[in-house]
């Protein structure tokens, strides 16, 4: 949300440690990533098993388009209707695969559901340590913090996988699962 949307008491909570102009700007750019300060623009999902897709994004038509060469679906609304969609969505899925979920997607997409008044249809938080729910790809490829964090792309360069597109939807690394689970698996990622 633009810092000129708030009141002037709020404007002048948010940047009452800004003492210079970059301060403010630095400051400014900060309120992108908080729930309570900022939007969910866009959403993406992919189900690494089937390659199926959607894309959820903000948009003032309210647009849908079937599935395109690549098997994606866009789905354009409002913040509202996004976030309802990805509820309905994810919960027709036992495991979901993130790459910082737990850090960052996950609670902000909480927060903002609670928000706009929208109940989650599952608990995107369940123990950290068991990945059969959610794979968090960097608490796994940092062992949970024990080694240094590293972008995916960079988490990648040295272990000699194969070169992809950095991108969330090129995430394909499967995590141990429920044995003779019979529904999909499916990767959600915020952009």
């Amino acid at each position: 949300m633009p810092i000129e949307s708030f009141d002037e008491a709020r404007r002048a909570y948010l940047l009452k440690s800004a003492e210079t102009e970059h301060a403010r700007e630095t400051e400014v750019q900060k309120l992108s990533l908080s729930p309570l300060t900022a939007r969910i623009v866009a959403i993406g999902m992919l189900n690494p098993e089937t390659m199926a897709g959607k894309v959820l994004y903000q948009s003032p038509n309210q647009e849908r388009s079937g599935p395109d060469e690549r098997n994606i679906e866009y789905h354009a609304g409002n913040e509202e209707q996004i976030v309802r969609q990805f509820w309905d969505d994810v919960r027709h899925y036992d495991q979901f695969i993130t790459f910082n979920g737990r850090s960052f997607d996950c609670p902000f997409i909480m927060l903002r559901s609670a928000m706009l008044s929208i109940p989650p249809t599952r608990n995107l938080m369940p123990y950290r340590y068991d990945s059969s729910v959610h794979c968090d790809l960097l608490d796994q490829l940092t062992f949970y913090g024990a080694v240094r964090r590293f972008n995916f792309a960079a988490s990648r360069s040295g272990s000699g996988a194969r070169k992809a597109k950095a991108s969330p939807a090129s995430t394909s690394v499967r995590c141990s699962g429920k044995a003779g689970s019979r529904r999909s698996r499916s990767t959600a990622r915020v952009m």
